[in-house]
């Protein structure tokens, strides 16, 4: 599970939640993550090797942000 923070207050903005997502995931365990330059791409490292590419069409984040695989 990744949480997006809000830069102002830290607090919870929207999450992802890898295996929900990505069911066929070798791990949901999070490496590292990376948004792209316009934050409509998340990429998500996780414990099993691998490099997700999640993406989202609300940029600014907003709690009702989705993001797909």
């Amino acid at each position: 599970m990744v949480n997006i923070l809000s830069a102002s207050n830290l607090k919870v903005i929207t999450s992802i939640n890898v295996l929900e997502l990505c069911p066929a995931s070798l791990s949901g365990e999070v490496r590292s993550i990376c948004p792209s330059k316009d934050f409509k791409s998340v990429f998500i490292a996780t414990l099993g090797c691998e490099i997700i590419e999640f993406r989202t069409k609300t940029v600014p984040y907003t709690a009702a942000t989705k993001f797909t695989f």
